[in-house]
């Protein structure tokens, strides 16, 4: 069995969230530690806090995964007045490594707010705001006639091929492909020194860029072929949209007031506060997990009923109910507990038994009762 290391981790959190996701004044990525040092166990939490480094460290943990970063700025000193640069340390004294996924995991379609979305019954639920769209790519391989479906389909599996609501699109014609195999090859048809023709198909199909190492890695691993010929076109059509909020629709409407309750109890914030008249009807929802305050305005234009978010200020409040915009602030950190979660199941999922992954029992937010 071979060894995790803390570099294997940060290549894990990649194939989740990739930093290009990342917003340009974040710090994602390997924040503390050596990318080869082994690591056997790890913690998960929205951020470092002094109670999280005590349990990582009773835990004898190797890792912290976190949300938050804990560094987001360069540091001017490594002077111990400040408790940022004390946590740094005493995890590099403890050689517990630290990986941060943070707006990368937000703009992802793995983030808080799309989790939130899910466990409040959102339906069709869409990023918002849109912020980006995913580059597309063009996948052209030429296959033997016997190989054509079973090589589209693996390639469906791995992500290639869908548009809109659509899987396995694709688009193919036959041809005649030619090939001379030289010494050192071992061609699965044809012979070494003989010109071969093969009745093939120009088989085409749409995929994300951020799909497309594992779409190609599935293709070399069941195409028939030892060397195979394809191409990748960058394509100027818009793709998927990226956001770190969602907005969708309630299968029925419900008053602010049960919703409201029903967020309560999701979530059990330190304190629910509510903008909008509770015995209002509320069907078209918008989730901005984390402080999304300054989305009142986008969220009110994306057509919602209510927004739910965190950290929102007075006049946020007030520009909310200007707009007849009903509010749920559920607190910063409540409404980002499930990031923890997610990260913990995607390495579970990707190194088994050679890793042992908890989540954080004491990753509190600083407004709980203690």
């Amino acid at each position: 069995m071979s060894v995790v290391t803390l570099g294997d981790l940060a290549a894990a959190v990649q194939e989740l969230a990739p930093s290009r996701l990342a917003e340009p004044w974040d710090n994602v990525g390997l924040q503390v530690g050596d990318p080869a040092a082994p690591v056997r166990s790890v913690l998960t939490a929205v951020e470092v806090t002094p109670a999280v480094l005590e349990e990582a460290v009773a835990r004898r943990v190797d890792g912290l995964v976190c949300h938050h970063p804990l560094l987001f700025e360069p540091l001017s000193s490594l002077s111990t007045e400040s408790p940022i640069v004390r946590l740094a340390l005493a995890l590099h004294d403890h050689r517990i490594g630290l990986i941060v996924v943070h707006t990368n995991l937000d703009n992802s379609a793995h983030g808080p707010s799309a989790k939130l979305a899910e466990q409040l019954g959102l339906t069709n639920a869409v990023p918002f705001p849109v912020t980006s769209r995913e580059r597309l790519l063009k996948l052209v391989v030429f296959v033997p006639q016997e190989a054509l479906l079973p090589v589209r389909d693996v390639l469906a599996q791995a992500g290639a091929g869908v548009i809109g609501n659509y899987s396995h699109c694709s688009f193919r014609s036959a041809g005649t492909g030619t090939f001379l195999p030289l010494t050192g090859a071992s061609p699965s048809v044809g012979r070494v020194g003989e010109i071969q023709e093969t009745a093939e198909f120009r088989l085409e199909m749409v995929l994300p860029e951020s799909a497309s190492a594992a779409i190609v890695e599935a293709l070399r691993a069941n195409h028939p072929y030892e060397e195979i010929a394809y191409d990748l076109y960058g394509l100027d059509n818009a793709g998927p949209a990226r956001g770190p909020g969602r907005v969708g629709t309630l299968a029925d409407p419900e008053p602010l007031s049960a919703f409201a309750d029903r967020v309560a109890v999701l979530l059990r914030p330190h304190p629910l506060r509510v903008v909008g008249a509770r015995a209002r009807l509320v069907r078209r929802v918008a989730v901005m997990a984390g402080s999304g305050g300054d989305t009142v305005t986008q969220a009110a234009e994306a057509g919602a009923d209510v927004l739910v978010t965190g950290d929102t200020k007075h006049h946020q409040a007030a520009l909310a109910a200007a707009l007849e915009l009903c509010l749920v602030d559920a607190g910063h950190h409540e409404t980002e507990q499930s990031a923890p979660r997610t990260l913990a199941a995607h390495l579970r999922a990707n190194f088994g038994a050679q890793l042992t992954v908890t989540v954080a029992e004491r990753d509190r937010s600083p407004y709980a009762p203690t």
